[in-house]
């Protein structure tokens, strides 16, 4: 059975919960990229299973990760490498939100 844009959505939400209480820096940064990953397939879904409502909300759960990867950055004591990963998890999350948006747009211009 296929999954639906509500399924897959809160397999998203899941995985933005698993940063928010990922408290020891190897389980954060696995969180993080697993959550990076997650929206990295979404353009292998059809794009008329996602509304324009749940590539907002999208979105918004990378915006909260994002948020959460900086606000580690920022108060973590943490190794200069390890800061660097998390730098480069939020331009991961960025450039994937963005390849979403154009998925998103390309497709809907087709139907």
């Amino acid at each position: 059975m296929a999954l639906t844009s509500a399924g897959f959505i809160s397999r998203v939400v899941d995985a933005a919960d698993g940063v928010r209480g990922a408290h020891r820096p190897q389980a954060f940064g696995r969180a993080v990229w697993g959550f990076a990953e997650l929206l990295g397939t979404v353009p292998d879904y059809p794009a008329s299973d996602f509304s324009d409502e749940d590539v907002a909300r999208l979105g918004m759960l990378a915006e909260e990760v994002i948020d959460q990867i900086e606000e580690r950055a920022r108060d973590d004591g943490g190794s200069p490498k390890a800061a660097q990963d998390l730098v480069s998890a939020v331009y991961s999350i960025r450039s994937r939100l963005e390849q979403i948006e154009l998925w998103k747009r390309h497709f809907a211009r087709i139907q």
